[in-house]
């Protein structure tokens, strides 16, 4: 230090002089950077929400699906047809012939039932069309008894 820097012994004969008080503001620099770190959280949280919320989303209007379920032979079967994560159920006629009406637009996952058995089909309704799945070939695959 230099002489004239040094404090001088008669300035502490009351005692150590209090600190002066911080500023305590942040600094202008940090508050922005707070902000825009605030800003693109919650704008990351909604974008978030907004992709959840579209999954669910399904194209407005119904349609009919139709289509003929035949066994291994091509002979009719009196079959039970419904559509996952509704309520629309439909038998086959004699001629294995079937009609659903008023099925969701979008993608649907049609069953089709016989004698304990299931297997599904994915289809594309399109709002206010019609599916015609032609015939449908349900072969069985039930291990028979020894």
């Amino acid at each position: 230090m230099v002489g004239n820097e040094a404090p001088r012994l008669e300035e502490f004969t009351d005692g150590l002089p209090e600190p002066e008080p911080k500023n305590e503001k942040p600094h202008p620099r940090i508050a922005v950077r707070i902000t825009i770190a605030v800003l693109a959280l919650v704008s990351t949280f909604l974008a978030f929400r907004l992709a959840i919320r579209s999954q669910g989303i399904r194209v407005s209007g119904t349609g009919r699906i139709e289509g003929q379920v035949v066994n291994e032979s091509g002979r009719p079967l009196h079959a039970q047809i419904f559509i996952i994560h509704t309520d629309l159920v439909a038998t086959t006629d004699a001629e294995g012939y079937f009609s659903l009406q008023g099925v969701p637009a979008g993608e649907q996952t049609l069953v089709v039932g016989y004698q304990g058995v299931g297997r599904e089909y994915p289809v594309t309704v399109p709002a206010d069309g019609v599916v015609d799945m032609g015939q449908i070939r349900f072969i069985s695959t039930r291990v028979p008894a020894p």
